[in-house]
């Protein structure tokens, strides 16, 4: 099983400790995973909306990519995948 060894300084490790509060370390640096992911998506999420809001025309073209880019921070490759072959063949009929 992969382990995590770091050395900090005694400030470093207090402020760490306050954050952590009664969590794991292991819940804590899972949670700090998963804000990046869902911070990613709350991004691509509004940047989306906006292009869908300025190019309603393109709106399939744009829905398409949003989920294919959330599908890949996810981990979910073959949905990625998937999306991206619609993208494709949505590109194609133009």
């Amino acid at each position: 099983m992969p382990e995590i060894r770091i050395s900090l300084s005694e400030y470093e490790f207090e402020l760490l400790k306050k954050v952590k509060g009664k969590r794991t370390w292991k819940e804590l640096l899972v949670s700090l995973a998963r804000n990046r992911e869902q911070l990613l998506i709350n991004e691509i999420n509004e940047l989306f909306f906006k292009l869908k809001s300025l190019d309603p025309e393109n709106h399939e073209f744009y829905e398409i990519m949003r989920v294919s880019l959330i599908a890949f921070i996810k981990d979910q490759r073959n949905t990625a995948m998937k999306m991206l072959r619609k993208t494709i063949d949505l590109l194609s009929k133009s």
